[in-house]
């Protein structure tokens, strides 16, 4: 495609997304294919990547809304990717965190705050807390699982063992526009710190149950594995 003629699609584009989000439709899964679409073309473009910052801006507060779909998380993932630390805070405290833990879409944006979120406290109080005071109802979801296996094992092997290609694909733009400068390797570990003792205690008071299957029980198999790591 000519150079000029991708430019003229991109504005033309730009201006649709704009209305769109303007009037509020940004929860509809046909426009979160949209912008998604849109996010990806500009991301690599300096001067129009500066759009994108500014739809972040605009829809930081209603991130929940974008969740409907997987276009929809790989734009809010993209968005909280981008903002900046005060604004990733703002996102965070509007989340139903307790609703998202067992959605098959939301859980994933989840995973991508806990695993990109420098502010570890904050995800601690905002998620892993939560977490914690649904353990006993919901440690046989998957769903939920994986919430917890995002705070005991390393990116990598989350991604590699646990989710599939496409559900990593869709937490990945924006990522080399990232705001988070924290080492995975440092973060990873500050995590487990955070989820180790509550999870320790949750599942000594249930031993004999849950050693029957160890090998079925991923959050207990990685938390072990998490504990010898550390040492």
């Amino acid at each position: 495609m000519k150079p000029q003629l991708a430019e003229g699609i991109l504005e033309k584009l730009d201006a649709i997304v704009q209305k769109l989000m303007d009037k509020g439709l940004a929860r509809l899964s046909i426009v979160q294919a949209i912008i998604a679409d849109f996010v990806s073309c500009q991301q690599e473009d300096d001067a129009q990547y500066l759009k994108v910052q500014s739809f972040a801006q605009t829809i930081k507060e209603k991130i929940p809304s974008l969740l409907a779909s997987r276009h929809g998380l790989s734009v809010a993932c993209a968005f909280f990717s981008i903002l900046d630390a005060k604004d990733r805070k703002i996102v965070v405290k509007s989340l139903p965190v307790a609703e998202m833990m067992t959605n098959k879409i939301a859980h994933l944006f989840l995973i991508h705050i806990i695993t990109t979120l420098d502010d570890t406290q904050l995800t601690k109080k905002k998620i892993l807390h939560e977490a914690m005071k649904l353990i006993d109802d919901q440690v046989a979801d998957r769903q939920f699982q994986l919430v917890l296996l995002s705070a005991l094992l390393p990116i990598e092997v989350l991604n590699k063992k646990f989710l599939t290609a496409d559900e990593t694909a869709s937490m990945q733009l924006c990522k080399a526009r990232s705001s988070s400068k924290k080492d995975n390797k440092i973060r990873w570990a500050e995590l487990v710190k955070v989820v180790q003792k509550p999870l320790e205690i949750f599942f000594e008071e249930k031993l004999q149950y849950y050693l029957v299957e160890i090998n079925q029980n991923t959050v207990l198999k990685s938390l072990c594995t998490a504990i010898v790591q550390s040492k």
